[in-house]
């Protein structure tokens, strides 16, 4: 079975969680330094149920750029996908910090979705490489 799992990753889809006047007073954005979540991380029950959907969760990135905490704002509809995306994010992901104005690295919250797609509704992993170097990081 050739699956595709979609993690959107990285700087442009983890998306900063901080009011206008913080992260105007950004003076680096988080960026995303390693993690990956890899088509064999589907949990093997909803593979065999056909379980899909996105996870989106809320994680909080602490100043020395782990992720120190995980919710879930939207459920992909499975508590089984669900805690598996929050399990794998904070495990895996490791960040370059958000720095406040005057430098120093603060902890930050950012939106971090997590699709999970069976194969038929899988784009190509072509279609995934280029888009891993073009606007953040889709696993």
């Amino acid at each position: 079975m050739n699956l595709q799992i979609l993690a959107v990753a990285g700087v442009g889809a983890a998306m900063l969680w901080a009011s206008p006047a913080l992260a105007s007073d950004l003076s680096r954005p988080l960026a995303l330094r390693a993690g990956t979540i890899t088509a064999d991380d589907y949990p093997p029950l909803a593979l065999r149920a056909e379980m899909q959907g996105t996870t989106r969760t809320l994680i909080t990135i602490g100043a020395d750029g782990r992720v120190s905490n995980c919710r879930i704002l939207k459920s992909s509809g499975f508590v089984l996908l669900d805690t598996h995306s929050c399990a794998l994010v904070t495990a895996r992901f490791v960040f370059d910090p958000a720095l406040d104005a005057k430098g120093q690295a603060i902890e930050v919250q950012a939106v971090q979705p997590v699709a999970w797609v069976m194969p038929e509704s899988a784009p190509p992993s072509e279609d995934l490489a280029e888009d891993n170097a073009s606007s953040g990081s889709r696993f």
